[in-house]
C-alpha cells in the first residue's frame, strides 16, 4: 500500500512538472551583437527568463546576414519570436506584414520613457513596430598616448576638420617607412563617411512635410567631403591601404595595436578596442564628437538596434514582457557600464555610474550633434548603391561627381517604389 501511495505521489509530481513546463512560453531570440557583447547579453537573458517566466532559445545570427535571414524565415512562417533588428529594417518588415503592431500594447507613458530619436526609428505610418534597445552614432575615437607623443593635448581633441588634418599630420610624423603610423585609420565604408559628408554640406534623403523627398547626396558638399578624405589618403595620413572587403577589420587592428592614432567608430566597437594591446589601460581611449566642417556643420548618423516581434509568434505578449525586462533601467545601465553601449531609456542616464564613464560621456556628446537617417521602407537599401560608388571614388575608379550622380539616380528609383504609408 505504501509503495502504491508513493508511486501515486511521484506520478502526480511528474504530471505537475510536465503541465508547468507546457505552461511556460518558449521564445526564440535572434541576436546580432558581437562576441564580447553576447557574453553579457546571455547573462541578462538568463536572469530575465526567471523574472518573466519564459524559456528563451538564444541564437546568434551574423549582422551581415540577419536582415535577409529574417525576411526568408518570415516568408516561410518560421521566423524567431524576437529579433534584434537594425533600425533601418523595421519599416520594411512592417510593410511586408512581418511584425506585430505594438501601438495598442505600449502605453504613451512607456513610449515617453524612451529617448525621442531612437524611438522615432521604431515608428512608421503612425504605428509602433518595436522598442529601441541601444542607440549610437559614430564618434572620433583616439589614442591619448599617441596624442601626447605627437605633442597634442589629449584633453583637447580636434573640433574642426582643419584641426583633424593637423592632428593626423602630427601623429603620422611618429612613424617610419618601415613602421608607419597613420594619423587616422581608413574609413571602413560609406557609413563612416557620412559625418564628413554632413560636415561639408552634403546630405542623404529628406522626407518633406508634404510627403515629397529631397535627395542631397549629389552636391558640392559631398564632393568636397570626398576630396578631403582622398587628400588624407594621398598624403599618407589615413591608412592602411583601402581594401573594401576587409577594411573594417584592418582599420580596427591598426587602431588596437597603436598603428593609427584615430578612428571613426561607434560604441559597439569599444569592447573589442579595449582588448587591443594599445588599450590595456582603458583610460588611453579618448572619445569626442567628429569635428565640424568649414561652415560649422556637424553630423553623425544616429543608428542603433531595436527589438521587434514576429507577426507569427505564438506568444507576442510574453515576447513583449521579455523585451521590457531586457530594456529595464538596470539592464540598460549594465549594457552601458560594461560595454559602453548608449542607453535608449531616459531613466538610465540618472545612474551615477554613467556620469563617471568617460567613454560613454564622449558618445553622449556625439549624440548631441548626430542626425537621424530617413525612416523609409527603402531605408535599409540606400547603401546598396552608395557603398560601391563610395568605394569606386576612394579607389580612384570614378570621380565624386560621377559616383554621386549614380547614387542619386538609384535613390530616385528607390523612392518611386516606396510604398504608401498606412493611413496616408
Amino acid at each position: 500500500m505504501k509503495r502504491a501511495f508513493l508511486l501515486t505521489v511521484l506520478l502526480t509530481l511528474l504530471v505537475g512538472v510536465s503541465v508547468h513546463a507546457q505552461d511556460v512560453p518558449t521564445l526564440t531570440y535572434w541576436d546580432t551583437m558581437g562576441d564580447r557583447e553576447r557574453v553579457v547579453m546571455q547573462e541578462i537573458i538568463d536572469e530575465c527568463e526567471v523574472t518573466v517566466g519564459v524559456d528563451v532559445t538564444y541564437e546568434y545570427v551574423p549582422f551581415t546576414e540577419a536582415q535577409a535571414n529574417f525576411r526568408t524565415a518570415a516568408q516561410a512562417g518560421n521566423a524567431p519570436d524576437i529579433m534584434r533588428s537594425e533600425i533601418a529594417w523595421g519599416p520594411e518588415y512592417a510593410a511586408l506584414g512581418y511584425l506585430v503592431d505594438l501601438t495598442d500594447m505600449v502605453t504613451e507613458e512607456e513610449r515617453a520613457s524612451y529617448l525621442e530619436a531612437p524611438l522615432a526609428y521604431n515608428t512608421w505610418g503612425g504605428r509602433l513596430w518595436g522598442l529601441p534597445q541601444v542607440t549610437d552614432a559614430p564618434a572620433l575615437l583616439y589614442n591619448r598616448d599617441l596624442f601626447e607623443q605627437a605633442g597634442l593635448d589629449p584633453d583637447a581633441p580636434p573640433t574642426t576638420m582643419e584641426e583633424l588634418r593637423a592632428a593626423a599630420e602630427a601623429i603620422s610624423a611618429l612613424g617610419t617607412d618601415d613602421a608607419p603610423v597613420y594619423g587616422i585609420a581608413t574609413l571602413a565604408d560609406m557609413y563612416f563617411f557620412q559625418p564628413f559628408m554632413w560636415a561639408f554640406g552634403g546630405d542623404l534623403i529628406t522626407v518633406n512635410e508634404d510627403g515629397t523627398y529631397t535627395i542631397g547626396i549629389n552636391t558640392q558638399g559631398t564632393y568636397d567631403a570626398l576630396a578631403y578624405i582622398q587628400g588624407l589618403i594621398e598624403d599618407g595620413l589615413m591608412g592602411p591601404d583601402y581594401d573594401p572587403a576587409n577594411q573594417y577589420g584592418n582599420s580596427m587592428t591598426a587602431f588596437q595595436e597603436g598603428r593609427a592614432g584615430m578612428i571613426i567608430n561607434g560604441p559597439w566597437a569599444t569592447a573589442d578596442i579595449l582588448g587591443g594591446t594599445a588599450f590595456e589601460d582603458p583610460e588611453n581611449l579618448g572619445v569626442a564628437p567628429i569635428p565640424a566642417g568649414p561652415e560649422g556643420l556637424q553630423g553623425s548618423p544616429v543608428g542603433g538596434h531595436e527589438y521587434v516581434i514576429y507577426a507569427g509568434s505564438a506568444n507576442p505578449e510574453a515576447a513583449l514582457e521579455l523585451i521590457r525586462c531586457l530594456n529595464s533601467v538596470e539592464n540598460q545601465v549594465r549594457l552601458a557600464s560594461e560595454l559602453n553601449l548608449v542607453p535608449t531609456v531616459r531613466a538610465a542616464y540618472e545612474d551615477p555610474a554613467l556620469a563617471e564613464n568617460a567613454i560613454l560621456q564622449g558618445f553622449l556628446a556625439q549624440m548631441e550633434v548626430a542626425r537621424n537617417r530617413p525612416v523609409l521602407v527603402a531605408g535599409g537599401s540606400i547603401y546598396t548603391e552608395f557603398g560601391p560608388q563610395y568605394q569606386a571614388v576612394i579607389l580612384g575608379e570614378r570621380t565624386p561627381e560621377e559616383a554621386m550622380a549614380a547614387v542619386e539616380a538609384a535613390w530616385q528609383l528607390l523612392l518611386e517604389t516606396e510604398p504608401p504609408v498606412p493611413g496616408s
